[in-house]
């Protein structure tokens, strides 16, 4: 049962990757910045949301 939560959650992975692919083609088509922060400093801002939620979530469960 795990090996299958774990395929579907690549399968949404993937997924997500392809859409974000797509969005940002049509951006750069219209010539548009991409609605994403354009540091590093930005990017690594949001990736420390996404470990703080991580984190508490895995104590609060």
């Amino acid at each position: 049962m795990n090996e299958l939560l774990l395929k579907l959650n690549l399968v949404t992975l993937l997924k997500s990757l392809i859409l974000g692919g797509i969005v940002g083609a049509i951006f750069a088509i219209f010539k548009l910045k991409p609605p994403a922060p354009d540091q590093f400093a930005g990017i690594l801002g949001i990736f420390g949301i996404f470990i703080g939620w991580w984190i508490v979530s895995q104590y609060v469960n």
